[in-house]
């Protein structure tokens, strides 16, 4: 123990042991699938369920503009923490719900992946 007045030395002085910050999973594909369809429908004014079920049943390709279509990658940006290219990479993605949920999960997963020292 240091003598009065002073500090105590180095030595004796700890910082509390850090714990790795634990990170949420990832949402699903499924989730994040329904979060792409639920900003399509909030940008056409329309009800989601109705668009789901088109997107399901008759028309799987995404009823979005390239102004849209960027709107919403931009949205899923800020929302799932992650950077989408918005050029010809995402074109092909943009077409279906799914395959663009699946781009997003393994952004997702791969930005979340443990990085250590073995």
């Amino acid at each position: 123990m240091a003598p009065a007045g002073r500090a105590p030395a180095r030595s004796q002085t700890r910082a509390p042991a850090r714990t790795p910050a634990l990170r949420a999973p990832a949402p699903t594909i499924e989730a994040i699938e329904r979060r792409i369809i639920m900003l399509i429908a909030q940008q056409a004014g329309s009800d989601q369920a109705e668009l789901e079920r088109e997107l399901c049943l008759a028309h799987p390709d995404l009823p979005i503009d390239s102004g849209e279509a960027l709107s919403i990658l931009s949205s899923l940006e800020e929302e799932f923490g992650v950077e989408l290219p918005s050029g010809r990479e995402m074109g092909p993605r943009l077409y279906y719900a799914r395959e663009l949920a699946a781009f997003v999960h393994g952004r997702l997963t791969t930005r979340r992946a443990p990085r250590g020292r073995f």
